[in-house]
């Protein structure tokens, strides 16, 4: 029928046919068939004129609309704005505007412009009845939460769980709410507490809907944050995930599987877990056609399976192909650091010149570091410095390692000066806390004793909630600040007790780092039988960990006793 629309003269007959294009569209997006959705909305929008939105005004609106994010999910954003600029100047009403406006919001954060996001989705907020304080600082923030945590008081999961249902203007405000808040969040911008705690107000006062299962995701994160408490977030946490279940949100699942599964979920959680539900999160955002966030759940787990130690062939496999749909989707905001990761698992796998270098076949750091001090994404520049320094410290580099712990913590948060915990805290810590330890064996400074001691007590913080990513951690620092302060019985056998615990717990990488700490330990105590041996394990263990460097690495520490 399309092939033939150019011959149809007769008005109706081209208005049946752009109908059965805007269903056949429709469909198609329903099924995340973007490409096939373009044609079919585009045939449709094609067979209307101008005049048509004086007698077909649903339909051009509807075309238009679909049409327009369509557009926007392949990456066709100027022909998108042109399409959303008819929509603008023809919709009656601002509420017909919303989902053109929602649709532009979308693409400036996949085109990386989280200026403009911010900006246009306070605009629209402002006309929807939402407005957010001017003056932000630590007193308006702590009046903010406490105003939240008086609506929460009284309430219960399974109370919020069977709450009435949300209207659709304040629907609206939620959807707008929950977009925004990824960009304050990657952008650590100062607004972002004072936007989720409003989504969970709205949830709390005017009943709740499928978007609520974000406003609690976020919540059971700025709880983590903000009070410490990962006992009440992880609640929450679960709440979201019961939300997503009461209203069958298929495209919230990478939203809410992103905070849950990603930054809230690994404090308590087996990482193992956590990762399993990032995938979900990925494939079914990508099934929902949700590209921004199904992309930034890949992220993630590219991230926190490196942390965690995932078999690095298969990893690097599994990236590579995460930043090629970066690429083919143009999501330029979590592509930076996404090929950082890449980069430092392929130092580890192969010969490079210096691996502590993150510059190579896939990405150049200084380009990287360069372009993120430039546009302030804090991120980005947080993940170069801390893998930089893990790399320098797994090579014995420790100047270098120092010189990337200074630089981590000299990294400015503007959300109020808060820094989140997440993965990077945790390996800031804990590859912090060793490079200190061994930064004050070798310089007698007491400052880095100070930062060693300070690493152990915020990782035994961390073991509290979630011993099973965290306990070996707190051994190995353990076992070093025993060698540290001479305690020769007790650093053998916490040595012993950190390989065996991240063994146990499947840390592969960190198991082999064990044994590589405690072989230089027997080595400077002259135990070279027994550091061989331990030398000899943590090479096995590297190269099952698929670390072929690293383990070479090793390999010349064993021989040259």
């Amino acid at each position: 029928l399309d092939r033939g629309s150019k011959f149809i003269t007769d008005h109706e007959e081209k208005i049946k046919l752009a109908k059965l294009n805007l269903k056949a569209g429709e469909k198609a997006i329903e099924q995340s068939a973007f490409s096939s959705a373009s044609l079919y909305l585009e045939a449709g929008v094609k067979l209307l004129s101008v005049d048509d939105w004086q007698g077909e005004y649903e339909l051009c609106l509807r075309l238009h609309s679909a049409y327009a994010e369509s557009l926007g999910v392949n990456g066709n954003w100027d022909e998108m704005r042109s399409y959303l600029g008819q929509i603008f100047t023809h919709a009656k009403c601002f509420e017909d505007k919303i989902s053109g406006y929602y649709s532009l919001v979308k693409s400036l954060g996949a085109q990386n412009k989280r200026s403009d996001v911010v900006d246009l989705s306070l605009e629209v907020l402002s006309e929807l009845g939402e407005k957010f304080p001017e003056e932000i600082n630590h007193e308006v923030l702590a009046q903010d939460f406490n105003l939240t945590n008086e609506l929460l008081e009284g309430t219960t999961m399974e109370g919020i769980l069977h709450a009435d249902k949300m209207k659709d203007d304040k629907i609206a405000s939620m959807r707008f709410l929950n977009l925004l808040s990824l960009y304050l969040y990657v952008g650590r911008g100062p607004l972002l507490p004072f936007v989720i705690f409003r989504m969970v107000r709205l949830s709390l006062t005017h009943g709740i809907c499928k978007e609520s299962s974000l406003a609690f995701a976020a919540f059971a994160l700025m709880v983590i944050n903000v009070s410490g408490d990962i006992q009440r977030g992880y609640r929450f946490g679960n709440l979201a995930i019961s939300l997503l279940g009461k209203f069958n949100a298929k495209d919230c699942v990478a939203r809410v599987h992103l905070t849950v599964f990603g930054l809230v979920s690994p404090w308590k959680d087996p990482m193992q877990v956590c990762l399993e539900g990032l995938t979900i999160g990925y494939e079914e955002g990508m099934v929902a056609g949700d590209v921004v966030f199904s992309m930034t759940n890949a992220h993630l787990y590219c991230a926190h399976a490196l942390q965690f130690g995932s078999q690095l062939d298969g990893l690097i496999e599994r990236v590579m192909f995460y930043v090629q749909e970066m690429k083919r989707y143009k999501q330029i905001m979590p592509l930076p650091s996404t090929l950082l990761y890449l980069q430092f698992a392929l130092n580890l796998v192969s010969y490079s010149e210096d691996p502590t270098v993150l510059t190579g076949e896939v990405t150049n750091q200084d380009d990287v570091l360069k372009t993120a001090l430039e546009k302030e994404h804090t991120n980005v520049v947080h993940v170069s410095y801390i893998l930089r320094m893990w790399m320098a410290f797994l090579f014995c580099r420790y100047d270098l390692a120092a010189k990337m712990l200074e630089k981590c913590e000299s990294v400015s948060f503007p959300a109020l000066g808060q820094r989140t915990r997440n993965s990077l805290v945790v390996n800031e810590t804990f590859y912090g806390g060793l490079v200190a330890i061994v930064m004050a064996l070798r310089t007698k400074k007491k400052k880095w004793e100070t930062v060693a001691y300070g690493s152990l007590e915020k990782m035994k913080t961390f073991a509290e909630d979630g011993p099973w990513n965290f306990e070996h951690k707190v051994k190995l620092l353990n076992a070093e600040l025993f060698v540290l302060k001479q305690n020769i019985d007790k650093a053998k056998k916490t040595f012993n007790e950190a390989i065996d615990i991240a063994g146990k717990h499947r840390f592969i990488h960190e198991q082999a780092l064990a044994c590589e700490r405690a072989g230089i330990f027997h080595s400077m105590l002259g135990n070279h039988i027994t550091a061989d041996e331990y030398f000899s394990q943590s090479y096995q263990l590297y190269l099952q960990w698929g670390a072929k460097a690293k383990a070479d690495d090793v390999l010349a520490k064993l021989s040259s006793k």
